[in-house]
């Protein structure tokens, strides 16, 4: 599949501030607190838009908010919306409200790379289709039970959109349709018919449409309009012209038939009809092809009409654009992939029927474009409310606030509750950096995250990659512990799906990465409930969830943090479901320490021996009777796999808390650390049931090696398929960048190194080439690590001695003499070879350094500059006990209304100006929100930005501002020196050390002519 990361979604100036529910206000009636905070509303006008999400809102507040002429939307999680002026009226007597202004999440959808592999008439081995199910045991389960294939369950899809066509996605294992209702975000296609007049509407088609006498039939026209932040209209027909159908709805009664001259033929031909699909199933085709489908619900109260775009593909169908949902439903409940029949072309639920919700659905409109906290939550909702037990998101959310993701998490478990679902959460492709399963705050204890597992025999077969283990292998990109807290983890690791099949043209897919491991676990607990139901038995979603972690099995010699509970297995989860349900063990057993879920440790933080208390407690599923559990007594067993680590041998387990103390004998650990090639240790604090012998919970401990580079330093690679490595050092405040270079490479090319900054989140990413240099720009300061990955590989081991440097070089002079212009270079580290570039002066637009607050967004205005290139590039340094950081900065241009014209990358990367541009806008504005992710954020805490926006004014001679440098060789010794300028003087330059043609650079600063 292809790798469709990110889908931009540009936040706007009205939608990143965060609101807070605060106590009484002297101006409030008494026991009144206010929903939205005066400070939280600053500087809005009463007239702007904005909207509110609360949690299970009293109905005093709902019928106050309707009073006041809001909007008001949901039933868990409830959308306010409106003018500023009327928001800022809401009160609450609830002190403990949850609430927040809705606020855009940057989004990821996790697939890796995928090969194409040709559909062909060939038998295929049933080793290949299905291996999630060997994994599981679910081929051997459902061979036993052939009615506990998911039939009796429904399954919710939270994705980019399925085409109903689809082999695999048309009929369930008994012969049921398979999709039965299809949603979606608002978009350009929705609009509100008016009714037909036939002196308005002369148009012929609608004399040609099928109105009895007793129909009513209501009108528009449905025009391909431009698409948000692009330049191509959204040609809905494939034609290449930019058309405007005739549409009409055909109500008899409570149904409704929809026409759309698609071919734009003013006649109503074959296809151009058909109802709508939650009533009907029936869908048409935008094209002559039949490659993209069109769907729709009609309200008969309000006359709105929602109908989709199709999923996306190329004027051919050759490429398929927007295919993540299909691969997420076809591993998670497809049945008959590619229309082939047998067990060997099913999905892990093959009996389940499906309802989707679409959350890319193309607009012209920047608002509805966003992904935002409501989009999700809303679309959550309505999975629930179709009948949804067991919804798959495989994406990944970036938030711009912490306290947006306590509030996620309030509101999933909300909705969770109501609606009692199981959900499953892809744990994401950051792998494998040390703490790149930074996210896993936002994911309540009743949900499931996916990390990625390959057996040996999936690779081989579907991949084409030899050399595994026989147990398999945590892929190298899933994303690993600990989060935040210290010890979150991906629940479990799932298998990756084998083969998918994709829309007109593609043929069967490799579909990968952990957005194929969450549905894999999502169609497992598909079995699991399909499995409880003809058993007879009540259906607890909680129980179901800690079942199927609780019947991991885990890899030997692989950290908890990697792989969470292990491997899950239908048999085991199936039984242990019946021991909750029946009152005999615990849902699960939390471990926590000092509120977080591990131990996370620095070496630069220990000092002398290390001594923490573990608390464990016993929590119960709905189902379980509160008596009963409370009665229950476990005796434990505690293990631990290092020396340096010292815990108790027992203990117990009960609902209330108990407590162990656990210690690090420090020099131990310190001996432990030297003899680490990886300045990594990792320990686990395992406690089981002492009679089962069953492992109740982990506490994972982690500790870094985060002592600063003072020279090269060597590292010694070795990778098999698909694996992963990394390794930790500092960085000193004066590094300004970080030196590789690789030899004694066995393979050319078939590494690849990654950084991960202090907050563990991923930067430069390149394949490493023998004898090439890289230059790492601007590390954060603090602990870093460096990553080492392979993507596939055979049998054959690729090795690499890689050597880092850290680069200490600044320019000691701004000023220079023109008749012989020199640079002045300090070099704090060891000797540098490269070359010393200097470049034309850009024009600097905004230099600015404020210090903020975590949680504050910071914004900067300019006007849109003259024809040429602009370079914008914020960073980020925070400063007191910050447990992790990061930053979300936008900048686009507007017009006077303020509606956006186009997104400006903020990552140094150049952006061309142009008339339209200039035309269209009336000027630039730029926000940034830093936050902390941590489980305790600190208000205190400061962080300061450093924003600097450069340009260069377009010349005549068309020339790009890249082409004109002028570079020489240089050797640059440790300590002061002074080299010559290259090229022309000028005006000044911009100089730059570059250690090759595409190795990377270093800006040293500009330098100017003296004056005379």
């Amino acid at each position: 599949m292809k790798n469709q990361h990110l889908k931009p979604r540009i936040a706007t100036a009205l939608s990143l501030l965060s609101i807070l529910v605060l106590s009484n206000q002297c101006s409030l009636k008494p026991n009144k607190h206010r929903v939205v905070t005066p400070d939280s509303l600053e500087g809005k006008a009463d007239q702007d838009q904005e909207t509110v999400l609360v949690i299970n809102p009293s109905e005093q507040l709902v019928a106050d908010a309707k009073k006041a002429g809001l909007s008001v939307k949901g039933s868990v999680v409830v959308e306010i919306s409106g003018a500023v002026r009327a928001i800022r009226t809401l009160e609450t007597e609830d002190a403990d409200l949850q609430a927040i202004l809705n606020q855009p999440i940057g989004v990821m959808k996790f697939s890796n790379e995928g090969n194409p592999i040709t559909s062909a008439n060939e038998t295929f081995d049933q080793q290949t289709m299905y291996l999630a199910k060997q994994e599981f045991g679910v081929g051997e389960w459902i061979a036993r039970n052939p009615q506990n294939d998911g039939r009796g369950v429904v399954v919710g899809v939270m994705d980019d959109g399925i085409a109903p066509d689809l082999e695999g996605l048309k009929t369930t294992s008994t012969g049921e349709r398979k999709i039965i209702a299809l949603g979606k975000n608002p978009s350009a296609l929705d609009t509100v018919l008016v009714a037909y007049d036939e002196e308005v509407n002369p148009e012929f088609f609608y004399k040609e449409m099928p109105v009895g006498e007793a129909d009513k039939l209501f009108v528009t026209k449905i025009k391909e309009l431009v698409t948000f932040n692009t330049e191509n209209f959204l040609d809905l027909n494939r034609n290449g012209t930019r058309d405007s159908f005739l549409t009409g709805v055909v109500v008899s009664g409570t149904s409704a038939k929809i026409c759309i001259d698609t071919n734009v033929n003013d006649k109503v031909d074959a296809g151009e009809c058909f109802g709508t699909f939650a009533a009907t199933g029936e869908f048409a085709y935008w094209d002559s092809k039949k490659i993209r489908a069109a769907w729709a619900e009609f309200n008969v109260e309000t006359l709105t009409l929602s109908i989709s775009a199709g999923e996306y593909a190329d004027l051919n169908g050759d490429v398929d654009y927007d295919s993540h949902g299909e691969g997420v439903a076809t591993v998670m409940a497809g049945h008959g992939i590619g229309g082939l029949q047998g067990q060997a072309f099913d999905g892990l639920a093959p009996g389940a029927r499906i309802v989707s919700y679409d959350l890319s659905e193309t607009s012209t409109n920047g608002n509805e474009s966003l992904y935002n906290a409501a989009t999700f939550l809303r679309g959550y909702e309505w999975l629930g409310q179709q009948g949804a037990e067991v919804v798959n998101t495989s994406y990944s959310f970036f938030f711009y606030s912490a306290e947006t993701q306590s509030f996620f998490n309030k509101a999933i478990s909300a909705i969770i509750a109501k609606y009692k679902f199981v959900m499953s959460f892809s744990a994401g492709n950051n792998g494998p950096g040390l703490g790149s399963f930074n996210r896993g705050l936002i994911y309540p204890d009743s949900t499931l995250a996916a990390g990625a597992f390959v057996s040996k025999n999936l690779d081989e077969y579907v991949h084409g990659v030899t050399g595994l283990p026989e147990e398999g292998r945590v892929v190298y990109y899933s994303s690993r512990g600990p989060s935040p807290d210290g010890g979150r983890a991906p629940t479990v690791i799932s298998p990756l799906a084998s083969l998918t099949h994709m829309t007109v043209g593609e043929g069967y897919q490799a579909f990968n990465g952990t957005s194929s491991a969450s549905p894999a676990l999502a169609g497992l607990a598909t079995v699991l409930i399909s499995s409880i139901k003809q058993a007879g038995l009540a259906v607890d979603h909680f129980a179901v969830t800690h079942a199927i972690r609780a019947s991991g099995q885990r890899l030997p010699n692989v950290p908890y943090i990697d792989q969470g509970y292990g491997l899950p297995n239908i048999s085991r989860a199936f039984d242990i479901y019946k021991k909750i349900v029946g009152n005999e063990q615990f849902a699960y057993v939390s471990g926590t320490v000092n509120g977080g879920t591990g131990i996370f440790v620095k070496l630069s933080q220990l000092q002398g021996d290390f001594e923490a208390a573990v608390s464990l407690a016993g929590k119960t599923s709905p189902s379980q009777t509160p008596s009963t559990m409370a009665r229950l007594l476990i005796p434990t067993t505690v293990e631990t796999n290092v020396q340096w680590l010292n815990t108790p041998r027992n203990g117990w387990v009960s609902v209330g808390a108990s407590k162990m103390h656990v210690s690090f004998a420090t020099s131990e650990l310190l001996a432990a650390m030297d003899q680490s090639a990886s300045g990594e240790l990792t320990a686990e604090i395992i406690v089981r049931a002492t009679e089962s012998k069953d492992i109740l919970t982990v506490v994972p401990v982690t500790v870094v090696d985060d002592r600063a580079l003072t020279g090269p330093k060597v590292l010694n690679v070795k990778l098999g398929a698909e694996e992963g490595i990394r390794f930790h050092f500092g960085i000193a405040p004066n590094t300004e960048a970080i030196e590789v270079i690789a030899d004694s490479m066995n393979f050319a090319s078939a590494v690849g190194f990654q950084i991960y900054d202090a907050s563990a989140v991923r930067g430069t990413r390149s394949a490493l080439v023998a004898g090439r240099k890289y230059l790492i720009q601007r590390p954060t300061k603090g602990w870093n690590q460096l990553a080492f990955v392979r993507n596939g590989g055979t049998e054959i081991e690729a090795r690499a001695r890689v050597t880092i440097t850290p680069v200490q070089l600044s320019l000691l002079n701004k000023v220079v003499s023109p008749e012989a212009p020199k640079a002045a270079l300090r070099n704090g580290s060891t000797e540098l070879n490269g070359i010393l570039v200097a470049l034309p002066l850009r024009t600097t637009l905004v230099d600015s350094t404020r210090i903020s607050k975590l949680d504050a967004v910071e914004s900067w205005s300019m006007p849109i500059p003259e024809l040429g290139t602009i370079w914008v590039k914020p960073v980020l340094n925070s400063y007191g006990n910050v447990s992790y950081s990061t930053s979300n900065c936008n900048l686009w241009i507007h017009a006077a209304d303020g509606s956006i014209i186009a997104s400006v990358p903020t990552d140094g990367t150049a952006f061309e100006i142009t008339e339209q541009h200039r035309a269209d806008g009336a000027g630039m504005t730029m926000l940034c929100n830093a936050f902390e992710w941590g489980a305790k954020p600190s208000a205190a805490i400061q962080v300061e930005w450093n924003v600097n926006v450069k340009f260069f004014a377009a010349r005549e001679d068309a020339k790009p501002w890249t082409s004109l440098a002028s570079q020489a060789p240089v050797r640059i010794p440790a300590g002061n020196s002074m080299l010559d300028i290259p090229g022309t003087l000028g005006d000044g330059v911009e100089l730059f050390y570059r250690v090759g043609i595409d190795g990377g650079e270093l800006a040293l600063g500009t330098v100017t002519p003296a004056v005379k």
